[in-house]
C-alpha cells in the first residue's frame, strides 16, 4: 500500500481476490497497489477493500449505474459501504495526533457524494435525507459498518500492527459524525 499519488485502487487483473486469512497470503512481491492521498484517505481506501473481498478499479463500482438510488436495496447498499468507509477512516484518526481532524475529513468525504445519487444540485437535500435513509435501513447499515470495523482490525493485525494501532482510536457510528455536521432531516 502506498500513501501517495491519486485517490484510486489498482489491482493486477480485474476481479483480483484477496484474503485475510493469513495461511493463504504468499510471500514475495507486493501484488496489490492502493494510492491515496494521505493517511485519512489510506484508510478509507483500504477499509473499500477489506469490504469488497476483492481488488477491483475504483472498487468495482459500476459507475454506468449512477446516479445511485437511496430508494432500493442495491443503492442503500452502495452508501452503506461508502458510509462505513468514511466512518471506520474517521475512527482510526480518533487519536491525539489527528486532534479536530476527524470532523472534517468526515465532511470532506460525505461532502462528494450527493453527485453519486442524483442530489449535484441540491446537496443539502442529500444531507439532510441522511438520517432518515439510515432509520429506514439501520440494520443492513450496522451489518456493514460492524464488517467493516472487523475486517480492518484484521488486517491491520495481520500486517503485524500492534493491537493499540489494530483497533480504532474510538468506536463510531455515522449517527455520532452527522449529529456533530448538524445534518438533519
Amino acid at each position: 500500500m502506498d500513501a501517495h499519488g491519486e485517490n484510486l485502487v489498482v489491482a493486477l487483473g480485474a476481479g483480483t481476490s484477496i484474503s485475510l486469512d493469513p495461511p493463504c497470503a504468499h510471500a514475495g512481491d507486493p501484488w496489490v497497489e492502493i494510492h491515496a492521498q494521505g493517511l485519512p484517505n489510506l484508510l478509507h481506501e483500504a477499509v473499500h477493500v477489506v469490504l469488497a473481498e476483492r481488488l477491483d478499479h475504483d472498487h468495482g463500482i459500476d459507475y454506468g449505474a449512477i446516479p445511485f438510488a437511496l430508494e432500493t436495496p442495491e443503492g442503500r447498499q452502495v452508501w452503506w459501504d461508502e458510509l462505513s468507509c468514511c466512518v471506520v477512516s474517521c475512527a482510526y484518526l480518533c487519536r491525539p495526533a489527528w486532534g479536530d481532524a476527524v470532523d472534517a475529513w468526515f465532511a470532506e468525504q460525505v461532502e462528494i457524494q450527493p453527485v453519486f445519487y442524483g442530489f449535484e444540485a441540491e446537496p443539502q437535500t442529500f444531507f439532510r435525507s441522511i438520517p432518515r435513509v439510515l432509520a429506514s435501513d439501520h440494520a443492513a447499515y450496522a451489518t456493514t459498518l460492524a464488517r467493516a470495523y472487523r475486517r480492518m482490525e484484521t488486517l491491520l493485525r495481520f500486517g503485524g500492527a500492534e493491537p493499540d494501532v489494530a483497533r480504532p482510536g474510538r468506536y463510531l457510528t455515522a449517527e455520532d459524525l452527522i449529529a456533530r455536521q448538524g445534518w438533519s432531516a
